[in-house]
């Protein structure tokens, strides 16, 4: 069965996803800014709400590129090594995580010693994988490398943009991953459009963000910080995406 996750990044998303039927959601903050690592208490929170869920926590310090200093690569290992010691041996966890040269190459040893203070948890690498095409990356050698880092998924919409757009080079990077290595397709998948993704590129797991509206609850509206309206996890939205997916499915 094809795997759905969410990516959320507001209190009680977890839940919502779950309602919706999700398999995972990627826990994030930030999210206008492409994500960045939750907090410690964001993911706890989480795990409490997720129940069968699988929990990927974004290691991301800072927004812009994915080129990292030494000082950033600390603190990216000390939140895996903090998330690890507060969640134990949850067979739930798993990080997503990336590191660039500023070629945009693969950063190997920066990778090396991110994956391997993510210990026995599964580790995604993100969407970095589409600036490192972008660059001139080859895919299919690009899926090696992560492959022999220890890497078990690489999240990507094929280039740069949507990932209706680039049908044919997902499709490509899904043969040159057999059973390697999986490939998470993301970029702008929609309850619309899932049922393309899938058919067009043969992958088996998709991942996006499912945002709904949440009113204010302050009488005060209107200010630098409260425009009346934030965005949340929707499990409506969830539910659609699911029930594409699964139609999707059993026509095949």
């Amino acid at each position: 069965m094809t795997a759905v996750e969410i990516c959320v990044d507001d209190v009680g998303g977890t839940a919502a996803a779950r309602r919706g039927g999700a398999d995972r959601v990627e826990l994030c903050a930030a999210l206008s800014e492409g994500g960045t690592t939750p907090s410690l208490g964001m993911v706890l929170s989480a795990a409490e709400e997720a129940g069968r869920l699988g929990l990927q926590v974004l290691v991301r310090p800072r927004a812009g590129d994915f080129v990292c200093s030494l000082a950033e690569l600390a603190v990216m290992r000390a939140d895996i090594a903090a998330t690890r010691a507060a969640l134990g041996d949850d067979p739930r966890l798993g990080f997503t995580l990336g590191a660039l040269t500023p070629s945009g190459d693969l950063d190997h040893e920066a990778l090396a010693g991110l994956v391997a203070a993510c210990g026995p948890c599964p580790v995604t690498f993100h969407k970095a994988f589409d600036t490192a095409l972008a660059a001139g990356g080859e895919p299919g050698s690009l899926l090696d490398r992560l492959v022999g880092l220890g890497v078990s998924a690489v999240l990507t919409s094929g280039g740069d943009g949507p990932a209706v757009d680039h049908l044919e080079t997902l499709a490509g990077l899904v043969r040159a991953s057999g059973d390697r290595i999986a490939v998470v397709v993301a970029g702008g998948v929609r309850p619309g459009n899932v049922a393309r993704v899938l058919s067009g590129t043969g992958a088996r797991e998709v991942h996006l963000r499912a945002p709904g509206t949440l009113a204010t609850s302050s009488a005060v509206v209107g200010t630098q910080y409260d425009a009346g309206s934030r965005t949340v996890t929707s499990a409506q939205v969830v539910a659609d995406v699911v029930t594409a997916v699964r139609d999707h499915e059993a026509r095949r």
